[in-house]
């Protein structure tokens, strides 16, 4: 299982700059959030996550909104 995780601080961000890992695999991977990150706070459209409005990451070939609960990890 591998981890990913997305912190609330994105200081000069550009989309360019999003989070892409290569081979994220629903029911086997999982996304951490950070320093108060809820999943609740992310937005998911299509292979994008937004945080705020911004891309914060971009899940190829997974369709975000069939993400659930048990892809996140509180921390």
């Amino acid at each position: 299982m591998r981890r990913f995780f997305f912190r609330s601080v994105f200081e000069n961000y550009f989309a360019a700059e999003a989070f892409v890992p290569r081979d994220f695999t629903l029911g086997e991977d999982l996304i951490g959030l950070t320093d108060g990150v809820r999943i609740d706070d992310l937005e998911f459209r299509g292979e994008k996550i937004l945080l705020d409005g911004d891309m914060v990451a971009r899940l190829n070939g997974v369709d975000t909104p069939d993400l659930t609960t048990a892809d996140f990890a509180i921390l």
